[in-house]
């Protein structure tokens, strides 16, 4: 399966009465035109998913294994985003445990060269040789 383009549904109105969707396909796929297609709908992940086969036999074998690429491929894709998330989550957890490390020996140091609080009566201390008067 391969990506062929982005296209936005638009709609054909023939009478006042019937609206039909239209869906235009990419140049590239020019020899699509005026062939006959046999239309799928399917949820793949919760979003809906046409699959249109060209031809007059609709092979059902053909619909199945399509279904299936789409399945693996999405299963596929949510085990590398497990993947991922599990990699960039170990990475985290071991980045927190070396800042707690470093944080705890730093405060830990720090309480042996201070006190908790600053001394509430703080002034300078007298010089030696200096005359105390009353």
């Amino acid at each position: 399966m391969q990506y062929i383009g982005k296209t936005k549904i638009g709609k054909v109105q023939p009478n006042t009465n019937s609206t039909y969707p239209l869906l235009r396909l990419p140049q590239e796929c020019g020899e699509a035109i005026g062939a006959s297609a046999h239309l799928y709908e399917m949820q793949v992940e919760g979003k809906k998913v046409f699959l249109a086969v060209l031809g007059d036999d609709p092979k059902t074998h053909i619909i199945k294994k399509m279904y299936n690429i789409i399945q693996n491929d999405s299963d596929d894709m949510v085990k590398s985003r497990l993947s991922t998330l599990e990699s960039e989550i170990k990475e985290l957890k071991s980045f927190l445990i070396l800042k707690e490390s470093a944080s705890f020996h730093k405060n830990k140091n720090a309480a042996h060269l201070q006190w908790a609080r600053g001394d509430s009566n703080a002034r300078s201390p007298p010089c030696e040789g200096d005359v105390i008067t009353n």
